[in-house]
């Protein structure tokens, strides 16, 4: 099980691990994953200076937390959304 944080910090730099601000968003985290829309099919990773620093056209966010419904024993949810990029 992990933790989910957002780390707020008023500069962009290439340190993204250091600095800012670190606040507790969820403590029953089961699970985190990424795909990308490469135009033609989903792919598990992304380089972009693989990729010629191109960004992908979609990315596919998927989250599963342990969560109580009403009086039931704790279990997994999985929660998916797709963010697209405009072109």
């Amino acid at each position: 099980m992990a933790i989910l944080y957002r780390r707020e910090d008023l500069f962009v730099d290439r340190e993204p691990l250091k600095g800012g601000r670190l606040v507790e968003l969820y403590d029953r985290v089961a699970g985190f994953d990424l795909r990308f829309w490469d135009g033609e099919k989903w792919v598990k990773d992304w380089n972009n200076r693989r990729d010629g620093g191109k960004l992908p056209r979609a990315v596919e966010v998927e989250l599963r937390l342990l969560v109580h419904e009403r009086g039931d024993p704790e279990r997994a949810r999985t929660f998916v959304m797709a963010v697209t990029y405009p072109r």
